[in-house]
């Protein structure tokens, strides 16, 4: 059990960590006389007990910012964190031999408290969410490691092809009739998906080539992104499970179907960093490496259709508020959690971060298509299937 003692008076501080030390054999991660920023510190430490006067910084901003402190209710911010006051007698007790009769009670607690920890289960995130971070991080800011869209020279004519090619996927999406097709598809792909991913984990640790459906499942995320591209036959892409519930084929190469999803998506252009990593799983094929091999490929492989699932989730649930009239999207200026993360995975996996940021132009946008007045003509000429299929073969 982690536990954190905040108290201005060290020699107090320093009598209550011995007496735990003694008693519980616990971990004293932290002591301070106190603490300005206390949610700082628990976010860092991720204690089960935190020790603390009625009359600190510390408490103040505890019950500011997260309403009761009481030991039979959990604490708003900290469900799985008990907090416990010391008195405002503390410093008068007598610590002469033994802790004094008036705190036996609360160490007592203390004691038995890794007895009694029962985690409350909660999601990642369903609103606001504050990240702290370490100091270091800094020096990564000044360099433009941690880098936003800047408005720089020609950053105008930047946000209006992006612009253009977001419309054009809204024109994909209802002219075409393919949201409905590409939700659908979607679904069978997350069924599907559950079972291989357990298969896919057993296989890297086997060391076994069967990995490689891990390559051509990456084909059927992005098969949900060709949906919403101009010009793709989707029919040609790849279903989004196999043929057979109980049978199976394991390629060598890429099948032509999978290429071709592939790289209609990688021809109309996305985040350059995904596109990387894209293209150099795709192009994997086993050539006799070793277990440990197999493992390092397998992980990297599974990584990324973890990220290609959010994304293709994200494209579907992006465009259900783009395409809907009282979706939040329309009906809200500050939607949810959920459908802020939703837009901003859309948005970064195409690459459109200038779009992304500009939220009362794009609600612009979406309603000036829906309404009948931006329409855009497609520049991008996309193969169709047959002819690529015949280059394909050639090499």
């Amino acid at each position: 059990m982690k536990i954190i003692i905040i108290h201005p008076n060290e020699t107090l501080r320093s009598k209550l960590r011995s007496w735990i030390e003694e008693h519980t054999q616990h971990a004293i991660l932290l002591e301070a006389p106190d603490v300005e920023n206390i949610h700082f510190c628990i976010v860092r430490h991720e204690p089960d007990l935190v020790l603390i006067p009625t009359n600190t910084t510390a408490s103040a901003q505890l019950v500011a910012f997260g309403g009761s402190l009481e030991p039979d209710k959990p604490h708003a911010l900290f469900p799985n964190t008990q907090f416990l006051f010391l008195p405002e007698t503390f410093e008068c007790l007598d610590w002469d031999d033994h802790a004094p009769q008036e705190i036996l009670p609360l160490l007592s607690h203390a004691k038995n408290l890794h007895k009694n920890i029962k985690p409350v289960a909660h999601g990642y995130a369903s609103g606001t969410r504050v990240v702290f971070h370490d100091e270091e991080f800094k020096k990564f800011a000044s360099q433009k490691k941690l880098h936003r869209p800047e408005c720089k020279e020609g950053w105008q004519k930047i946000c209006e092809q992006q612009e253009a090619r977001f419309v054009l996927q809204l024109q994909a999406g209802v002219f075409e009739g393919r949201h409905q097709s590409a939700k659908n598809y979607l679904r069978c792909l997350r069924r599907f998906d559950q079972g291989l991913q357990k298969e896919m984990v057993y296989r890297i640790a086997h060391g076994s080539y069967k990995i490689s459906e891990l390559r051509e499942q990456i084909g059927r995320w992005l098969t949900v992104m060709c949906h919403y591209i101009i010009g793709v036959e989707v029919d040609h892409c790849p279903g989004p499970q196999n043929i057979s519930p109980r049978m199976g084929f394991v390629h060598r190469s890429q099948p032509t179907p999978f290429l071709y999803a592939v790289s209609c998506v990688l021809m109309t252009g996305i985040n350059p960093a995904i596109k990387h990593q894209i293209m150099q799983a795709t192009t994997w094929e086993f050539d006799g490496e070793t277990d440990e091999q197999i493992a390092a490929i397998g992980c990297r492989l599974l990584g990324l259709n973890n990220y290609l699932a959010q994304a293709a989730t994200a494209q579907v649930r992006a465009m259900d508020q783009f395409l809907d009239r009282n979706s939040e999207f329309h009906q809200f200026s500050d939607v949810s959690r959920r459908t802020h993360r939703h837009l901003g995975i859309f948005f970064e996996f195409w690459g459109w971060q200038y779009l992304h940021h500009l939220g009362f132009a794009l609600r612009e946008t979406t309603n000036g298509f829906r309404s009948g007045k931006t329409f855009v003509v497609n520049p991008l000429i996309i193969p169709p299937y047959r002819k690529f299929a015949e280059i394909v073969c050639q090499k």
